[in-house]
């Protein structure tokens, strides 16, 4: 579920076909690598919930094989990346949680702050907005799965939610729920990649302004190379 929000849509800026491919190689690359650095399996990455969701979000931006080989091969440099959550405070009381991987956190947080001030917003401190959001486990089952598999993992997992999506059915798990629903879905022999996804307590309607420049915000981070996911508390416009 990386790189979209369920809270908000936005207009995306048109980029050339080779930047847009650019960006996408980029970002799947650092997944990969903070799949490993996190314990993924690079023997065997079946074994490995997160490195299989990483792998297959390259895939699917047709990232070169062999470009996903040279990243396993080079796992030793799986420390070089860190992951955070930046917060930020928008238009209208807008909440943006901010997730990086980055490799230098100065120029990171550098970056994240400029598209805020640019925006006249501002970069929040840690807890600013992040007791706006509820953490959850999304679970993606294969779009081999159907509905009968789908919905009899949900029960096993005591999942609270459950939607078709692309890919396939997607269930919402508690957090702290995450390895043991892995292993359920293991048991059941019902593959599955996992995320993590932040979603409001009381989503903020905003007015047609506001929402406008949230949704420049949302776009600009969207763009940078080393944000992963922007979660946001306002909904559409109407």
């Amino acid at each position: 579920m990386s790189g979209h929000s369920h809270w908000a849509t936005i207009k995306r800026k048109k980029e050339s076909v080779d930047q847009q491919k650019g960006k996408a190689f980029a970002r799947a690359s650092k997944n990969i690598l903070f799949a490993i650095k996190e314990g993924g399996n690079v023997i065997d990455p079946n074994l490995n919930a997160y490195l299989r969701t990483a792998l297959e979000k390259a895939k699917a931006v047709n990232l070169p094989k062999e470009n996903i080989q040279r990243i396993l091969d080079k796992s030793s440099q799986k420390g070089s990346l860190i992951e955070a959550i930046y917060e930020g405070i928008g238009p209208g009381g807008s909440a943006f949680l901010i997730h990086i991987t980055t490799d230098n956190t100065n120029r990171t947080l550098g970056e994240v702050r400029l598209v805020f001030t640019k925006a006249q917003s501002k970069l929040g401190e840690k807890g600013a907005v992040s007791y706006l959001f509820n953490k959850y486990g999304v679970l993606t089952t294969a779009s081999t799965v159907d509905e009968n598999g789908a919905f009899r993992l949900a029960d096993a997992v005591a999942a609270s939610d459950i939607e078709k999506g692309d890919d396939g059915y997607e269930l919402v798990i508690a957090y702290e729920n995450i390895s043991e629903a892995l292993q359920k879905a293991e048991e059941l022999k019902i593959p599955v990649s996992v995320a993590v996804e932040y979603r409001p307590l009381n989503p903020l309607t905003l007015t047609e302004n506001d929402y406008e420049r949230a949704c420049g915000i949302l776009e600009s981070l969207e763009e940078l190379d080393d944000v992963q996911n922007v979660f946001v508390n306002f909904t559409f416009h109407e």
